[in-house]
């Protein structure tokens, strides 16, 4: 008798393209201006990479970039500590069962 190659079913459908897709735009997204960013670095010498770096609208851009990520996270903090709480404190329908 033939036997039948039975075909594994994946625990994700269609996960090798959402993964395909997902390092694509990973590559276009970050990778790449990094990879610019790296070369173009190079290029120049340390002093010019040193006034290049410390000039007052780029350190402005630094001030920004650090206030905003200091507010997204005490906004993270409370919400994530009021959700754990209301998890915790709270009995869902299946832990009941």
């Amino acid at each position: 008798m033939k036997e039948k190659k039975r075909k594994k079913k994946r625990v994700i459908p269609g996960f090798g393209l959402s993964f395909g897709i997902t390092i694509a735009m990973l590559g276009i997204i970050v990778v790449i201006p990094l990879c610019t960013l790296v070369i173009f670095s190079a290029k120049l010498s340390f002093t010019e990479f040193i006034t290049t770096v410390t000039r007052p609208r780029v350190l402005s851009s630094y001030r920004v970039s650090l206030e905003t990520a200091l507010i997204a996270a005490l906004i993270d903090a409370v919400m994530g500590t009021i959700l754990a709480w209301v998890l915790v404190r709270y009995n869902s329908r299946e832990s009941r069962l």
